[in-house]
């Protein structure tokens, strides 16, 4: 009786529900964790053209995944909604097509950069904003503001030094001639956002050993010096 006159008190009645879209088909992976197609209508039986989809929780959509694992993403989801014969196939070479890319030279600069988030309450040195605030003060003499959102690559040193000492603004990458750090955006971003995508879904033991194979070769052929990804 408390806990219903609590919420009468906070959701006094009539409660109005408001709709909000359809997806179909949909997938869910785990608790919030949601992506789907999304259709025009309160009755629409037919996708958008191209389908719009909507995903809820998943890092591949977040400003912290590069251009290249987001445009991955967005295919493999878009081949999962759709089905078919072909989805473990279609997933598989939108993965190959992003390590292409990662590897691929010249590099696309654009493809690569990434953005975070410059806070006031840091405590710890070892933030990799931090890093890049004090990177872009030494260059510019301007450091910017909290609150800003910080663009950057991870470039490759040849060393064991930990993340936050490997980020770097794209105007210090092109001055110095820089390389990616090709192993960190293999790794780190594009496994790590399929494993996710895929997490519970029966393609993921496949797709996710293929991707695996995929990404030793690219790390090997990176020590060897070669340049070629097949």
């Amino acid at each position: 009786l408390v806990a219903e006159a609590h919420s009468q008190t906070m959701f006094p009645s009539p409660n109005k529900v408001e709709f909000e879209s359809i997806k179909s088909p949909m997938l869910m992976t785990s608790k919030k964790k949601t992506y789907g197609a999304h259709e025009f209508g309160p009755h629409a039986m037919a996708w958008r053209d191209p389908p719009k989809i909507l995903s809820k929780g998943f890092t591949y959509k977040k400003r912290s995944a590069c251009e290249i694992v987001q445009t991955c993403g967005t295919t493999a989801l878009t081949s999962l909604l759709a089905g078919g014969t072909t989805a473990e196939s279609d997933v598989f070479a939108a993965c190959s097509t992003a390590l292409a890319r990662i590897v691929a030279r010249p590099v696309d600069l654009d493809a690569f950069v990434i953005t975070c988030m410059l806070n006031s309450d840091y405590k710890s040195e070892a933030i990799g904003s931090l890093h890049l605030a004090d990177m872009m003060e030494e260059d510019s003499g301007v450091r910017p503001l909290p609150g800003r959102r910080l663009a950057f690559v991870v470039a490759f040193f040849g060393d064991d030094r930990l993340k936050y000492r490997r980020v770097v603004t794209p105007e210090r990458f092109v001055r110095d001639a820089m390389t990616i750090d090709t192993g960190y955006y293999c790794e780190k971003q594009l496994l790590s956002c399929m494993k996710q995508l895929l997490d519970q879904h029966p393609l993921v033991f496949t797709v996710v050993e293929k991707l695996c194979i995929s990404r030793k070769q690219v790390l090997e052929n990176i020590r060897t010096g070669t340049r070629t990804f097949g």
